[in-house]
């Protein structure tokens, strides 16, 4: 970038280019589903057809954590695309710099708008969460309080740590195709 300023010339050298981030690239639709929240879905498109698809798996990351919480997102939004399942990345007010400032019921309540914004607007119909760390307890408390969703979801997974599938809880019969997904991510 070359700066004239009466007559001085200065060179001012161009930012670096960050690098490429180390837990891959995304595609998909940034929405609001509640006041001052966003989420982040990715599903496989093909051809024209671009609507989500009616299995929603929603990922929770721990503290500080927003979007793209783990090492192992990438290779869940493959797995979750190839089984025909979109992976949406929320952020809570308890997000980044939020944690600490909150609780689980508020947390709870924001996810409870993600669903009924996923469910309304985006046409899904079964969902998967996933908690990854402290997202855990976020997964967790929403079960235990918010009984009304316990229809809606076919797999509840909870992840303590990266990479160990700690507990798995259904509440359906047809899990076999979300276990195996995990199965293969975490058991490589």
């Amino acid at each position: 970038i070359i700066l004239f300023l009466k007559n001085v010339k200065m060179i001012v050298p161009c930012p670096p280019i960050p690098p490429m981030s180390p837990y891959g690239t995304f595609h998909g639709s940034l929405f609001q589903y509640s006041r001052n929240l966003v989420a982040f879905e990715s599903f496989k498109t093909s051809g024209a057809v671009s609507s989500p698809p009616k299995k929603a798996c929603i990922l929770i990351g721990g503290l500080s954590d927003g979007l793209i919480p783990t090492p192992y997102t990438k290779p869940l939004e493959i797995a979750c695309h190839s089984l025909g399942w979109s992976l949406v990345q929320p952020l809570l007010s308890s997000s980044y710099l939020g944690f600490g400032n909150g609780d689980l019921e508020r947390d709870t309540s924001e996810l409870s708008s993600l669903m009924m914004y996923l469910k309304n607007q985006r046409g899904a119909e079964c969902f998967a969460m996933i908690g990854h760390s402290t997202g855990c307890q976020n997964s967790v408390h929403f079960l235990k309080v918010t009984k009304i969703y316990v229809n809606f979801f076919l797999a509840f997974f909870l992840i303590p740590f990266a990479s160990l599938l700690h507990s798995i809880y259904f509440c359906k019969p047809c899990c076999s195709q979300i276990f195996s997904m995990a199965r293969r991510i975490w058991w490589r």
